[in-house]
């Protein structure tokens, strides 16, 4: 039977609290959270700014300053990084939340103040990194775009909290929550909240930062008082549960096995004491959740039952505790006060009372095969055990009543149609039907799609291709419109000659590769660049003069003068400062004379003259690019 909780007794204030009106993983509303308690976090680090000790000043020109404890942010300009202050060291990372107060003057909509997170020491243009609660005649909450907002009022005091968590375990403290307090906020209310793993979240350590722009200096915004809570108490404080039953009134047989935590807490650092007693408290030992179950009902009957629970912390890790639940946690109230019970309640015969034969009972019990099976009765509800079983309303067809006064039972096991049933399945009374449902065989169910009885029999083999894998335009899947192939099939003559592909290769490709002999020198090309072209372009100045050719035919026009008209030592000749000599000694080093090669980043390729005295060309690499050529074209 259903034994109601009283309010739980918290043994310290200090650390644990009922949570707020959001969840506290996800930030949702929630419909009710009566009962609900968790840690509170700790004080890690506070200022009241009685001086400017730990905090570093930026200011553009008078436009930052500090006075009875509240710095005062006017602006100048549109940098974030002109006004403002940081925290001077890192703050390192836990699970925890910041907390400032905060009250503006202004209005304009252009007009920021912001309050953020750095993963440096510097007053940088960098919210979109972590969090910011933006702030001018409203509060904007933004990570890499707005997510919330609530409206202010200027001149008022709000207290803003920021709440950092890594609820999916993967190491990106990657969810900001915002809350605001104050003004017409008359208890912490819920602003937004966002997950941020585009940006890794919060970093380790976190330098937090105040800085403003465009503003006039009647309008400053003004902020004080800095918190940061992180981590939890490890010391674990209790929350007392009290059953009382009432006075001449005892708990018979406490069902502790039926005992869970309500809403689904999770009770993994939690331990949990019991007490059965009549007005002093006398706990057992400390349970786990399981150990505390596997001891089955309690058969001695008190009037007081006490569950005390005790929350654990690592110091890191966040813990709930609440409410358990009380359906059926004990077997029945039992009158400790001399009360006789009524002949028509004692078996026939038996004679009761204050001298022993002040009553006689006439009551008369059934016998067992009268009694559904497996229900107890007579003394201590275990003397005799009924044997007679009845079917289940599930066994019997829908709408045939039976049972106590041929009413208490109706059947609700509605006859499957003949076409629902596998085939040749007989089933009914006598047979009658016979089902002709003819399963599909597994080749052709989709893939790891269980079906037949209990949705388990068989298991589908069939595995659908990708989009990615199906040619471009085809529809397949349910209904043959599921799915759509994406696999666009290159034309023929993008593909190189002979290559066949497509189902059962009905295309070849005629695309003809062309000859390292025929393609530019070192023009890389084909598949991971395996050719690289020979063919050198021979010189404007050795080309005879008007013939044009390279690249489409008009790249390049020769300037070569027949009948002994060229001269090989014309200033400017072959390219501004080069003579047609001394490209020629130039080339001739590269494509004839001794290498030096020099590795290193950058490297040096050095090109010899055919008689080995000097150092024609001293290319500078990196990589396979030339940075920087030195020529001695003497």
């Amino acid at each position: 039977m259903y034994a109601a909780w009283a309010a739980p007794t918290v043994s310290d204030a200090t650390k644990l609290e009922l949570v707020p009106w959001w969840h506290p993983a996800t930030g949702a509303r929630m419909a009710n959270n009566a009962g609900l308690y968790r840690l509170k976090y700790v004080l890690v680090y506070s200022t009241d700014w009685a001086d400017a000790a730990g905090w570093t000043e930026v200011d553009g020109g008078g436009n930052v300053s500090l006075a009875g404890g509240v710095w005062s942010f006017n602006g100048d300009g549109a940098s974030y990084t002109t006004n403002g202050i940081y925290k001077t060291d890192g703050i390192t990372r836990i699970e925890g939340f910041i907390e400032v107060k905060h009250k503006g003057h202004n209005k304009a909509a252009s007009t920021l103040f912001q309050a953020n997170v750095n993963s440096a020491a510097a007053l940088a243009n960098t919210w979109q990194k972590s969090w910011s609660p933006l702030i001018n005649a409203r509060v904007s909450c933004y990570h890499n775009a707005e997510i919330g907002r609530v409206a202010v009022v200027d001149g008022t005091w709000y207290t803003l909290r920021t709440y950092f968590s890594n609820p999916t375990a993967d190491g990106l403290w990657c969810q900001v929550m915002f809350t605001i307090e104050g003004g017409a906020y008359t208890i912490e209310t819920f602003v937004a909240q966002a997950f941020i793993y585009a940006t890794g979240g919060l970093p380790d350590p976190f330098y937090p930062k105040f800085n403003r722009y465009t503003n006039d200096a009647a309008e400053p915004n003004e902020i004080k008082e800095f918190r940061w809570y992180g981590g939890f108490s490890a010391a674990g404080p209790t929350l007392t549960y009290v059953h009382d039953c009432g006075a001449d009134r005892a708990y018979s047989d406490i069902v502790l096995t039926n005992i869970a935590a309500v809403g689904g807490w999770d009770t993994t650092n939690v331990t949990f004491a019991w007490s059965c007693d009549d007005g002093v408290a006398a706990y057992t030992a400390e349970h786990t959740l399981a150990q505390m179950q596997a001891h089955g009902a309690l058969t001695e009957s008190h009037r007081y039952f006490r569950l005390r629970i005790t929350v654990n912390s690592d110091g890191a890790t966040q813990q709930y505790a609440g409410e358990m639940n009380a359906s059926d946690l004990v077997s029945a109230i039992i009158n400790t006060a001399e009360v006789w019970p009524s002949e028509d309640d004692v078996r026939d015969g038996v004679d009761f009372g204050p001298t022993g034969a002040d009553y006689t009972g006439n009551a008369t019990f059934p016998a067992e095969g009268d009694v559904q099976s497996g229900v107890q009765y007579g003394t201590d509800g275990t003397e005799y055990t009924g044997t007679f079983t009845e079917p289940g309303v599930a066994n019997v067809e829908l709408g045939v009543q039976y049972g106590a006064g041929g009413v208490e039972f109706t059947g609700t096991f509605v006859v499957p149609s003949e076409d629902d049933v596998e085939l040749g399945v007989d089933y009914g009374a006598a047979a009658e039907f016979t089902g002709n449902f003819e399963a599909p065989p597994t080749g052709d169910v989709r893939n790891l799609v269980g079906y037949g009885s209990g949705g388990v029999e068989f298991v589908g083999t069939f595995v659908v291709p990708a989009e990615g894998d199906v040619e471009f335009g085809v529809g397949y899947g349910a209904a043959g419109v599921e799915f759509t192939g994406a696999f666009v099939v290159p034309a023929e003559g993008d593909v190189e000659a002979g290559v066949t592909y497509g189902a059962a290769a009905e295309f070849t490709g005629t695309f003809v590769v062309p000859s390292e002999d025929d393609v530019e020198f070192g023009v890389n090309y084909g598949n991971a660049a395996e050719f690289t072209g020979n063919f050198v372009v021979p010189i404007e100045a050795t080309v005879q003069l008007g013939v044009t050719y390279g690249a489409g035919g008009v790249e390049f026009t020769g300037t070569l003068v027949g009948g002994g008209g060229w001269d090989p030592d014309e200033v400017d000749g072959i390219d501004t400062g080069l003579t047609a000599r001394q490209a020629l000694r130039l080339m001739v080093a590269v494509l004839c004379g001794k290498t030096t090669v020099v590795p290193g980043t950058p490297g040096h390729a050095i090109f010899r003259d055919t008689a080995d005295t000097r150092d024609r060309v001293d290319a500078t690499m990196v990589g396979s690019e030339r940075v920087d050529v030195d020529y001695d074209k003497s």
